[in-house]
């Protein structure tokens, strides 16, 4: 297997970029039909790579372990080949240091070798707030960004999680969401991204409705022929784990494609709902390729606040804080392993991790383990 992996040779990674509920998993499951391209479940890299300070380097084993098991902690939903490729990146022997794009070229060339393409790719909505780490990590990547009418992914977020049954979307979720959306359709923006970035944006609603031209297009950007079974892409995904939940969040991925769901929200937003994401989102809205209704409903006084506050919280970026906090967390845990691994502590610092080989080996095998 590593002879044949080392001679794999290297295209330029591909990763999916987009808000939750966009689109993202669709256009990942088009692709993944493709003969030539493989795109694996979501592995979060961008932010792990983040967290872990590792968008150069991987320091040693420790750090590479830690990276391993949070990629497998999110793949392991999913039968997919992914799973054994991570376990045997995991035994894989490595001089640390190593540079993360030198790291991640093992990785990629073993699963482009389980299933048999030469283009990797990756969809992870959380991407999109780490483009610049994805950027320095794996230098001449390719990037496909799938935009969505924002108030439709609000309403697609709340549903996800919620059964609406033609119930009014609560504020407590729109307020939520609102800001998610606001912080993606910011770092989207050209000023937010790498200057030299290789990237084609696209729209849920033209890949919905044209899906053959808009995959054509895709395929010349990536620079392979279109396939007739690209489209054919309904039942790929194979759950692992938390089935029904999977199932409720992406079930219509097996479903035909339809333009049902395109501007949906005009009716399901309330008219204050709809006049309040719009004069929060109005520096984002004015770069977005679509035409919005204006509203034209007076906000109640407390609505009103709750923008300002809302207003003023972005401007102060305050959503990074719960970034910053999970980094700290990430740290933490890898430093308290390398200070504690040979102390009674030991249990408590491995817990929910995989250190072991055979327990890898496992993976490789059985395509799970019991601690995952």
């Amino acid at each position: 297997m590593e002879a044949s992996i080392n001679n794999i040779k290297k295209k330029p990674a591909l990763f999916i970029l987009g808000l939750p509920r966009s689109g993202t998993t669709l256009l990942e499951q088009m692709l993944d039909a493709h003969s030539q391209v493989a795109v694996c479940p979501e592995m979060s890299s961008g932010m792990t790579l983040w967290r872990l300070n590792a968008t150069k380097e991987i320091s040693d084993k420790w750090k590479h372990l830690l990276i391993i098991n949070y990629y497998y902690h999110r793949t392991n939903l999913f039968e997919d080949s992914i799973n054994r490729c991570l376990a045997r990146q995991a035994i894989r022997e490595f001089k640390f240091p190593i540079s993360t794009n030198t790291w991640y070229d093992a990785l990629i060339a073993d699963y482009l070798k389980e299933k048999n393409g030469t283009r990797f790719g990756e969809k992870t909505p959380e991407n999109t707030f780490f483009v610049p780490t994805l950027e320095e990590a794996i230098p001449e990547s390719q990037f496909i960004m799938i935009l969505r009418n924002p108030f439709d992914i609000v309403v697609s977020l709340t549903e996800a999680i919620l059964s609406l049954n033609n119930s009014p979307l609560p504020n407590r979720r729109l307020y939520h969401f609102a800001v998610t959306v606001k912080r993606g359709l910011k770092n989207m923006q050209s000023h937010h991204l790498p200057k030299k970035i290789d990237l084609l944006r696209i729209t849920y609603e033209d890949l919905t409705r044209n899906p053959e031209p808009i995959l054509q297009q895709i395929c010349t950007f990536l620079n392979i022929n279109f396939e007739p079974g690209m489209l054919a892409f309904q039942n790929r995904k194979k759950y692992a784990r938390d089935k029904e939940v999977m199932r409720q969040i992406l079930g219509r991925l097996d479903e035909p494609l339809t333009d049902q769901r395109i501007n949906r929200s005009y009716s399901i937003l309330s008219p204050a709902q709809y006049a309040y994401l719009q004069a929060y989102w109005a520096p984002e809205l004015k770069l977005l390729p679509y035409d919005f209704p204006i509203a034209n409903t007076t906000l109640s006084l407390q609505m009103k606040m709750h923008l300002y506050v809302a207003k003023l919280a972005f401007y102060f970026k305050t959503y990074l804080w719960t970034e910053y906090k999970n980094k700290l967390r990430f740290q933490c845990h890898y430093y308290a392993i390398l200070l504690l691994r040979h102390t009674f502590l030991k249990n408590r610092i491995f817990k929910n991790l995989i250190i072991n080989g055979k327990d890898w080996e496992n993976i490789i095998d059985h395509g799970y383990n019991d601690k995952s």
